[in-house]
């Protein structure tokens, strides 16, 4: 290497060097204004798919756009609030048959790696608990946008995630194999900025 390029490269060295890290912004997903969607289906004796949902969650988003892996995501939701349009039905999953809420009350996912497949698609992979049982999963994951909300005029991203899931592996094994055992994981959330 000759002298000149020797300086060049300490020049280059030294500029990158001297760059300011980007940060991850913070991102607290919108349950107030309701924009959010925590849900899932799963076969019912094999004649319809069921669909339900989670009521309450939260959860934030600490998102690097320059460098999407380096974002990170935790989501809880409250397991007494599933919803599947019956009251019956909803009472029997509530307790220690399926989701134990009064034992387990939160579920919880924490992301422990990203990987970026495409233009604005992912896949995260995270550790979800469930009846105090944590496993791997890994959700398939879709920007859908970011910049200011046109009306609040607040810095606001949103995703879609999609995932799947043995319920059996999280010890609810209540009903099988007439009541699947394969869950579809649905996530929709607009967040705000902080």
């Amino acid at each position: 290497m000759n002298k000149l390029t020797s300086m060049a490269l300490g020049l280059a060295l030294s500029i990158v060097a001297s760059l300011p890290a980007v940060a991850s912004e913070k991102y607290v997903i919108d349950t107030e204004g309701g924009h959010y969607y925590a849900g899932f289906q799963i076969s019912h004796l094999g004649f319809s798919i069921m669909h339900g949902r989670f009521d309450k969650i939260s959860g934030t988003i600490d998102y690097n756009a320059d460098n999407p892996i380096a974002s990170n995501v935790s989501v809880t939701i409250e397991s007494g609030s599933i919803n599947t349009n019956h009251a019956q039905r909803d009472a029997h999953l509530k307790s220690p048959d399926f989701f134990n809420a009064e034992e387990f009350p939160k579920i919880s996912f924490v992301s422990t790696s990203v990987e970026k497949t495409g233009e604005n698609v992912g896949k995260v992979t995270g550790n979800l608990t469930i009846l105090g049982v944590t496993k791997s999963v890994v959700l398939d994951t879709r920007l859908i946008n970011v910049g200011a909300n046109p009306f609040s005029k607040k810095g606001t991203a949103a995703w879609s995630a999609r995932g799947k899931i043995k319920r059996s592996d999280f010890g609810i094994k209540y009903g099988l194999p007439v009541i699947g055992d394969e869950i579809t994981l649905l996530l929709d959330v607009e967040a705000l900025k902080q």
